[in-house]
């Protein structure tokens, strides 16, 4: 039986990791009599030790089985011996100290049609005219490494396809660095996508999008995503430049009937992907509304990291319900919705699906548990994370007579987790619970623990509001509010 022990000796210089190693993929598009693939050759050097373990595809967020995508895996090198237990994505391969090793795999879809459904989205999608995948389903990588140096070679791609990933567009050769495995959180894909690009605040903006039947025209949709990253980057106060480009891949979603429509998305390192049934019940405030949401995740689970990997959600209620009322905030302050839509968003999505759910005083565990298992839970994230987001964002503004908000919150959390990427709200929650309580002016320690971990309803009376809002005593038993238009400035006391 291989065995792998590994000892590292690192020597770390400021934030950067020395001796990152070097990998090379060389990737073709085939299309046989039954099935399209992509054919992959990975090159790079073995452990010193002389075992080196490599990681297959096999679990990203809810997609798991994932390594049944990867066909006909293999090492070229010879004399090397492999060991693979049954159904595990570990490989361990013996070899000469330090030795080139050549791997060789195949990566197909593992279900019919030519477009995923709601359920089968972010598993590959390789088709005869086009493929989408995820980095981390598409790359075979050693194990143990933490400091990637990548290359990606495309080979034989036909004239008419474009391609467009997180770190370009047609390009055939690609280069980049990493201090972490995070660049698989990436986004690739090819074929008969049409591609168009903008700036915002000195930063491009890439669009990759395929197929017919959105709710508006390609230039349309890029411009609808240049004005919301310009609200974004003023939220965030970025810099106008010295920003890496951001890429959108918008694919189509398999459609059930003409009558309905799914959407979803996925953040992503510099970008994001969607999907969407575009029909004519699609309609475009839904896809402004997922556009807000995913372009949000560059700063709230990309720069501030809210778990260890993607598919750790215990931090879930901020990264995806916290996203969710920012991106409402940002819907407003873009004139995508008005401010009585707003309000109606808040009471009927959020407080009323919350204070109304058989499950909503779940503790915490079982949410990150349920979260890719249960779609009731996974709702239930997003609202939980809502409420408590919009009961914060006015606790502060009371505690600061109206001089802050949440967002003086979001960019001091930006401030922390963003200079060292290896940092996490799981990994370090004091400077989270301690600026919290500065700027509430109380210790949130308690509240933290009975709202978030125990999963405890905040009661009515406990709200703070705004001159502009007044509370509803609504006969069903949960919060409701209602706008009050006679108070001077009421609709700028909405915005951020």
């Amino acid at each position: 039986m291989l065995k792998k022990s590994t000892f590292w000796l690192i020597l770390v210089f400021g934030n950067s990791v020395l001796l990152a190693q070097s990998i090379r993929y060389e990737i073709e598009p085939m299309h046989q009599t039954t099935e399209s693939l992509l054919d992959v050759h990975a090159y790079f050097k073995g452990d010193q030790d002389g075992i080196t373990a490599v990681s297959i595809p096999a679990v990203f967020g809810h997609q798991r089985q994932l390594q049944q995508c990867i066909r006909q895996f293999e090492c070229l090198t010879p004399g090397v011996q492999m060991q693979r237990p049954p159904d595990s994505p570990i490989v361990l391969i013996a070899h000469q100290r330090g030795e080139e090793l050549i791997l060789h795999y195949q990566v197909v879809q593992d279900f019919e049609g030519n477009a995923p459904s709601f359920e089968q989205a972010l598993r590959p999608v390789v088709q005869d005219n086009w493929f989408e995948l995820i980095g981390a389903t598409l790359f075979v990588i050693p194990k143990d490494w933490h400091s990637f140096d990548v290359q990606v070679q495309w080979h034989q791609i036909p004239e008419h396809w474009r391609l467009v990933n997180s770190y370009g567009v047609d390009q055939m050769t690609q280069q980049f660095s990493a201090n972490s495995k995070r660049w698989l959180e990436s986004v690739f894909a090819g074929g008969d996508f049409r591609v168009l690009s903008g700036t915002s605040q000195g930063q491009s903006l890439l669009l990759g999008i395929r197929s017919e039947g959105w709710p508006a025209a390609d230039e349309d949709l890029l411009q609808t995503l240049l004005n919301i990253r310009q609200v974004q980057q003023a939220y965030w106060e970025e810099p106008e430049d010295g920003q890496p480009p951001f890429t959108v891949v918008v694919s189509p979603l398999a459609e059930v009937d003409t009558t309905t429509f799914h959407c979803l998305g996925l953040g992503l390192h510099h970008a994001f992907t969607a999907f969407a049934t575009p029909n004519s019940a699609l309609r475009m405030q839904a896809l402004q509304h997922l556009f807000q949401h995913e372009m949000l995740h560059e700063w709230v689970g990309n720069r501030i990291r809210c778990g260890r990997t993607p598919g750790d959600m215990r931090s879930g209620w901020f990264s995806e319900g916290f996203t969710e009322y920012l991106a409402y905030q940002n819907m407003l302050m873009a004139g995508q919705i008005d401010p009585d839509a707003y309000l109606e968003a808040i009471n009927k999505d959020f407080f009323e699906n919350l204070y109304n759910s058989p499950i909503g005083s779940c503790s915490n565990q079982t949410l990150n548990e349920q979260f890719f298992v249960d779609a009731n839970y996974r709702q239930l994230t997003y609202w939980r994370g809502f409420v408590l987001a919009f009961y914060l964002d006015n606790r502060i503004k009371e505690a600061s007579h109206s001089m802050k908000s949440l967002r003086n919150w979001m960019l001091e959390l930006q401030g922390y987790y963003g200079a060292d990427p290896q940092k996490s709200l799981v990994s370090h929650p004091d400077f989270f619970q301690e600026s919290l309580s500065e700027l509430v002016g109380a210790d949130m320690d308690k509240w933290l623990y009975e709202h978030v971990q125990q999963g405890k309803l905040i009661p009515e009376t406990a709200f703070v509001l705004p001159a502009n809002l007044t509370l509803i005593k609504a006969s069903s038993g949960f919060p409701q509010f209602n706008l009050n238009k006679t108070v001077v400035q009421w609709e700028k006391m909405l915005l951020w």
